[in-house]
């Protein structure tokens, strides 16, 4: 067991790109825990209120786990999510029963520098014992990787981001612009 974890967190830290890197803490906190499906959302503040927004999403479909990767999902208010807006008052995780077949869907709340930054859900059974500090244990060594990921791709003089994290992300965008374009 402890070797599947082990492997499981070293596939996670092995991303430094940010889709990458909460895909695969999904997938792998679904795998572990069995789960049917797991999603990360994002907070974001409108004129309408606080909205959560799907960033991945991970289906268990024919015994396989599928992800996908969403840019511009359509908001969800957290005011009408209780589960939302119990973790994010709470700071704590939450659980209600899901819609079908007797399962659970469990909302994590994701720490940022400035508070909740966001939401992780997992679909599955009841958790068992250990589940709860798996999970919790997890999203810890996620928030401490992504904020090492913050600090490397800053300059801490002005916090604007560095060269090697402008030519990164100016790559990407002319690769996206190119695939748009075909």
């Amino acid at each position: 067991m402890y070797g599947c974890i082990l492997d499981s967190l070293i596939e996670v830290t092995g991303n430094s790109e940010r889709d990458a890197l909460v895909q695969s803490l999904v997938m792998t906190l679904c795998e572990l825990l069995k789960a049917q499906e797991g999603a990360v959302y994002w907070l974001g503040s409108t004129r309408h209120g606080l909205e959560a927004r799907l960033a991945v999403s991970v289906k268990l479909e024919g015994g396989q786990l599928v992800s996908s990767l969403f840019q511009d999902s359509p908001a969800i208010l957290v005011a009408s999510d209780q589960d939302f807006s119990r973790c994010l008052e709470t700071h704590g995780w939450v659980s209600s029963p899901a819609l079908a077949q007797g399962l659970k869907r469990c909302v994590h709340p994701l720490h940022g520098r400035d508070g909740v930054e966001g939401f992780l859900e997992i679909v599955g059974s009841e958790y068992a014992e250990g589940d709860e500090k798996l999970v919790t244990g997890f999203l810890q060594i996620f928030r401490n990787y992504v904020r090492i990921l913050d600090e490397s791709e800053r300059d801490t003089l002005t916090g604007l981001l560095n060269r090697r994290t402008f030519d990164r992300n100016i790559g990407h965008l002319l690769s996206q612009a190119r695939m748009s374009s075909a």
